[in-house]
């Protein structure tokens, strides 16, 4: 399930896209008309995306945006406005927007960016997850071997690869002591 935050202050393009996006059984949409109201529905859930207007009393969507990226930096933020000009489309960007819709805009059209926009925070999950495993654990690829020996020494390397003492790798010529250096 994907949880999506729509914040604007008119309620007919509240319920318009609450309506078009709780079709798609795999979304889970929660909305609000009140602006400041943001950074308490951030604390009591996690959200994939958040689409918010940018002409709103209150909190704009450049303020929602800034605030949705300090809480949950991987939130995808999708700015609509009907007041679209080139420089707030340029700054919401800068800011880390993940697209920039002008009203009015065609249900495929909103359908086509949400999309777009969960499948990049979903795959900005993956890739932090990987680099997250990758660092948390010595590269054991070039070590071949299952014996009990093998498990022996790949246990040993974990236990001091996160150290800095230094290490004396001692064998005979052709049995892997640079590939144990690397792991």
């Amino acid at each position: 399930m994907q949880h999506i935050l729509i914040v604007d202050d008119e309620k007919d393009m509240l319920a318009l896209l609450g309506r078009i996006l709780s079709d798609k059984p795999e979304y889970a949409v929660t909305v609000t008309e009140d602006s400041r109201k943001v950074g308490e529905l951030l604390g009591s859930g996690t959200f994939d995306l958040v689409m918010t207007d940018l002409k709103m009393p209150h909190l704009d969507g450049l303020q929602v945006l800034d605030l949705v990226k300090s809480k949950s930096p991987r939130t995808a933020v999708v700015i609509m406005t009907a007041y679209g000009t080139i420089d707030s489309a340029i700054e919401a960007t800068r800011k880390g927007a993940f697209d920039y819709l002008t009203k009015p805009f065609r249900k495929e059209r909103i359908l086509q960016v949400v999309d777009q926009a969960l499948k990049w925070q979903q795959l900005e999950t993956e890739n932090r997850l990987l680099r997250e495993q990758l660092e948390d654990k010595p590269h054991f690829s070039a070590l071949v071997g299952k014996s009990r020996a093998m498990h022996v020494l790949q246990e040993q390397i974990a236990q001091v690869a996160r150290t800095t003492a230094t290490i004396l790798i001692t064998g005979e010529s052709g049995t892997g002591k640079e590939l144990v250096a690397r792991a």
